[in-house]
């Protein structure tokens, strides 16, 4: 396989791969002409791997999966750490390094594969409603500040108090589009079904979980899930040094907020939950450790009903798996 390492810019892309023996760079205009003409040269066994920049690589990846081209996409932050000691930093040498990472982490690239419309349309989606949500509570925060002021200007006040009704409205607006994303898809639906039907998980905690797990191809079991989304707590010891398990800070953050908010919710509407959170609280457990584990044990029941095809019941009784072999 021949691995062409790319670095990826909003105009263009410089590319780093070795022919006979010798390193060979070209620079790529970032265009679609350009990307088919420059895909259209590399041989039969090439695969293409980039760093993730957002949406600069879009055009890379859909005109690879297009012509059947592997291509994979990094993080970056693992790509820093592996050659900290290189102190020269331009394009040229970033192809290199991301190049020699591949080379060498040929085990650990994450190949994309075609994305349906839907999960396309839903990621779209999630994004502005986010966006939006974000532009609310600034507006927000920018009327309660001015509240605190001995004046304020009456137009100021108006125009907030306009702007966050109308951004409340197409908030509705997306959140109604995105039901109709989901029902298009009787699989998705079928998702959607079992996974509203737990206490806590309400359309974006929904929605999030199936754009980011692309309708459970991946981050295929709760463990994975649960570390990606920052509820999963990491052992901290050294030798005789033994300290308190963390959740790790590299995580998808949003949804690790979502996550809080339904084990919130779940804490004080599901009975169990309920009872978790008082007993836990005897215990003298903090608040945020309490709701990191509801937040993971919503994960283990969802995709144990994911698994098993079958939507939560409240107060359901797990059978003692002794008794129910015995019988």
């Amino acid at each position: 396989m021949e691995i062409y390492g790319v670095d990826m810019a909003k105009a263009k892309f410089d590319v780093c791969f070795s022919r006979n023996g010798k390193l060979i760079y070209k620079t790529i205009t970032n265009n679609f002409p350009a990307i088919f003409k420059f895909l259209g040269s590399l041989s039969k066994d090439a695969a293409v791997v980039l760093e993730h920049t957002g949406s600069y690589g879009q055009k890379l990846i859909h005109s690879c999966l297009v012509m059947d081209i592997p291509v994979a996409v990094l993080s970056g932050y693992y790509v820093r750490n592996a050659f900290k000691n290189i102190k020269t930093k331009n394009d040229k040498v970033d192809s290199l390094i991301i190049r020699e990472y591949a080379l060498r982490f040929t085990d650990r690239l994450r190949w994309e594969k075609k994305v349906s419309v839907v999960f396309e349309e839903l990621s779209r989606l999630l994004s502005i409603r986010q966006k939006t949500m974000k532009y609310i509570q600034t507006l927000e925060n920018e009327m309660e500040a001015r509240n605190q002021y001995p004046s304020s200007s009456i137009f100021a006040c108006t125009y907030c108090k306009d702007e966050i009704k109308n951004a409340k409205k197409k908030v509705k607006l997306i959140e109604r589009e995105m039901k109709n994303c989901i029902k298009s898809c009787s699989e998705l639906n079928r998702y959607f079904k079992i996974l509203d039907s737990i206490v806590g998980f309400g359309l974006m905690s929904i929605t999030m979980l199936l754009v980011k797990t692309r309708g459970f191809t991946r981050l295929c079991n709760a463990k994975q899930m649960a570390a990606f989304a920052g509820v999963a707590p990491y052992q901290n010891q050294s030798g005789t040094v033994n300290k308190k398990s963390r959740t790790s800070k590299q995580c998808d953050q949003d949804l690790k907020t979502q996550f809080f908010m339904s084990a919130s919710v779940a804490s004080q509407h599901d009975p169990k939950m309920r009872y978790y959170k008082h007993v836990k609280k005897l215990e003298g457990k903090h608040h945020f450790v309490i709701m990191t584990n509801i937040a993971n044990k919503m994960l283990r029941i969802a995709y144990a009903l994911i698994r098993d095809n079958k939507e939560y019941q409240i107060g359901h009784a797990v059978k003692d798996p002794r008794l129910r072999d015995a019988v």
